[in-house]
């Protein structure tokens, strides 16, 4: 686990550039690089410049697993032809390791070594052979090949951008600073959402390798990006056959072989507990792991225990958002060591600059920030790896605004489904009820879409209006989540920004897929599953991962690995009937959620949480007025830096401001909004956006 930074000398760069004197300059500037990124791995840097100055790779190492020497990086091959550089974990069997052993003479045990004899094996291909979560920079300096990845749910970030000629790629934007790069604002992208869906982030000119996809730059010019791995779904009109046993059963297998291999590290690993579901199953199966390892070998359990410690974030006692009393139940059950930390408003000021400077992007809550600082916990508490919860919503059908599209059309593939033998009338008035009872739960913490922009005219869910503004929700099969979903960024745009023309984040959601990926979402994929995948190409990656997931983690040195995003388990869940994700009951008119999980984690887990509803992890949603946190952002969004943002108009954030300070929770989320984004303008010196010419 570390931070990466490389450097590729462009073609337009010629020989005669590539001097001494740039050597000496590449090299000072990656080591000022690796300063800016050096939370990510503080245990070690290194540098390392081809002979001929083309490509430059350096890293900031987080040791987890090969304390020793021999685990520091770039790795090269024999002939020092290829070389590389991992930000992540690779879980590979030792057989699966010795196999390559013809291919390569490891120099250590170091989990990301296997790269170089599975490029050597297997060229471009390698990356299917992956497991885990990685992005990563191989240089091929026979073919002048640089291949840039990312692993296939994005859980490690990977940027890049070009600038004075180079092609610069980074574990973080931040980490760009040192290299000649210039940040701007990406104004459209702020409008429209565009960082949410797709490559583009809110810098202008700096983007993403998305996940599953690599980046290519051939003979220092051509510069693509491909896919190598995507989610798919079962044909919705084909019957599964399986019983419900044996979809459990699978599930619960596949699901400990996930836990077991991110329990390998050289260093403890502890568990991110809340008091959810998600948390207390990987805690629950990484015990009953450690129980039979400690069977097998003889080691006492209760001294294996001890390493195995459970950290959670708690809020006021009295409030719905706090969780701690039944995580610690879940903990003592479980024979594990329980550390919490309590949030306050003023730890939530505390941590709020901090904060968004590592996500490097807006969030209109503060959920982050209490990541942030779960993690500071963990750190001090010396823990440099945690087991998280993360991706069992997305495979599972965890979250409220997907209710609607379980009911929009019949479960083919499971006909037993209750709600199968609904009249279509009926089955669409309960849509239509859910999707109104959705909008309402989101409005307690902003407002939606919808009301941003305005209702589509839909009279039905079943048959999208011939509108031509619900063009989105058509090529979307009429899925509901676009409009359920809180928007990113606010409203309160300065008037020149109408230069962009049509801006709309549902079109954006749309947009964000490609042709065959529409083409499935129409004619193959259940809804159901049509609102997983896009949650799982933009929401997921770009939000949950980043702001909840590596970079409040990694901003201090915590390398995340979160279970249920191994690839295996989600090719699996995947290809479940959506009725078994989610079982709703016509009689009552009740769902439950994650229901196959829960009968799969059943003897892992209290009957406490098996029984328990789903709660939401999420900070309180206000502010209290003249507390520590109003303070802050009052000091941050005041006239002069609002104007120096260049695309929003004062009078209007500054009644905004008086209204959010006040408790007025729409307004919040945008105080909240505005005063990351002079974050990142004071911290990044991000030049003022102007008017298109």
């Amino acid at each position: 686990m570390c931070g990466i930074t490389a450097i590729v000398a462009l073609d337009q760069l010629k020989g005669r550039d590539l001097d001494a004197a740039y050597r000496n300059r590449t090299r000072t500037e990656l080591y000022q690089s690796l300063e800016k990124l050096q939370h990510r791995g503080p245990d070690s840097e290194h540098v390392w410049i081809s002979d001929d100055n083309r490509i430059a790779l350096a890293q900031n190492r987080l040791a987890i697993n090969d304390l020793t020497p021999d685990g520091e990086q770039p790795f090269h091959d024999a002939q020092n032809s290829v070389h590389v550089i991992v930000n992540g974990e690779i879980y590979m069997s030792d057989e699966d390791r010795a196999a390559l052993e013809p291919w390569h003479t490891f120099k250590g045990h170091s989990d990301c070594e296997v790269i170089i004899p599975l490029y050597l094996k297997y060229g471009v291909s390698f990356l299917s052979k992956l497991r885990g979560e990685f992005a990563l920079v191989l240089y091929d300096s026979r073919r002048q090949l640089v291949i840039a990845a990312r692993d296939r749910f994005g859980i490690k970030p990977l940027f890049w951008t070009v600038a004075e000629g180079r092609l610069l790629i980074s574990s973080e934007a931040k980490g760009f600073l040192p290299l000649g790069w210039k940040p701007e604002w990406d104004v459209k992208s702020l409008l429209d959402d565009g960082w949410v869906y797709g490559e583009r982030t809110i810098f202008k000119g700096v983007r993403k390798i998305l996940p599953a996809y690599y980046m290519t730059c051939l003979s220092f010019d051509y510069i693509q990006q491909q896919q190598y791995w995507d989610i798919d779904y079962p044909d919705k009109t084909i019957s599964d056959t399986r019983t419900e046993e044996e979809m459990v059963l699978a599930v619960r297998e596949k699901l400990r072989e996930a836990v077991r291999v991110r329990l390998r590290a050289d260093v403890p690993v502890g568990i991110y507990l809340s008091g959810g579901l998600d948390s207390s199953t990987v805690a629950g199966i990484a015990v009953s792991i450690l129980e039979e390892e400690c069977e097998k070998t003889g080691r006492n359990i209760n001294e294996a225990k001890k390493l195995l410690k459970c950290f959670c974030i708690g809020f006021d006692e009295d409030t719905p958002f706090d969780e701690t009393a039944i995580a610690k139940r879940t903990a003592d059950h479980l024979g594990l060591e329980f550390q919490t930390t309590r949030m306050d408003d003023a730890l939530f000021a505390t941590g709020f600059v901090k904060a968004a400077y590592h996500t490097e992007h807006h969030m209109p809550d503060l959920n982050h920030i209490g990541k942030f600082l779960l993690s500071d916990l963990a750190r001090k508490a010396g823990y440099k790896t945690i087991l998280t919860g993360e991706g069992s919503d997305e495979h599972f059908g965890g979250y409220t605004l997907f209710y609607p599209d379980l009911l929009r059309e019949k479960d083919l593939t499971f006909p037993s489904a209750p709600a199968n033998a609904l009249p279509d009338e009926a089955r669409a008035a309960i849509v239509s009820r859910v999707e109104n009872g959705v909008r309402g739960v989101f409005k307690q913490f902003g407002i939606s879409r919808l009301d941003l922009i305005g209702s589509d005219g839909l009279t039905s869910p079943s048959s999208p209006a011939c509108d031509p503004r619900s063009l989105w929700r058509r090529q979307l099969n009429n899925i509901s989540f676009p409009s359920h979903v809180l928007p990113m960024t606010c409203a309160d745009f300065a008037e020149w920004t109408k230069c962009y023309g049509h801006w709309d984040p549902r079109e954006t959601t749309a947009r964000g897929q490609d042709a065959r990926i529409l083409s499935q979402i129409q004619d193959k994929w259940h809804p159901f599953n049509a609102t997983n995948y896009v949650w799982a190409k933009s929401g997921l990656p770009n939000t949950l991962l980043t702001a909840l997931g590596d970079r409040t983690e990694m901003g201090h040195s915590i390398e995340g690995r979160p279970p249920f995003l191994d690839h295996h388990l989600a090719e699996f869940c995947n290809n479940l009937p959506p009725s078994v994700k989610i079982k709703f009951d016509p009689k009552t008119g009740d769902f439950c959620e994650k229901w196959i999980l829960k009968e799969a984690a059943r003897p892992y887990i209290t009957e406490e949480l098996y029984r328990r509803k789903k709660h939401r992890f999420t900070a309180p949603p206000g502010v209290k007025k003249n507390g520590p946190l109003s303070k802050v952002i009052a000091e941050l969004v005041t006239q002069e830096n609002v104007d120096q943002l260049g695309f929003l108009d004062w009078p209007v954030i500054e009644a905004r401001l008086k209204r959010g300070l006040e408790g007025e929770d729409p307004s919040f989320r945008y105080c909240v909004t505005i005063a990351q984004w002079v974050v990142l303008s004071q911290r990044f010196g991000v030049a003022k956006a102007e008017p298109l010419a």
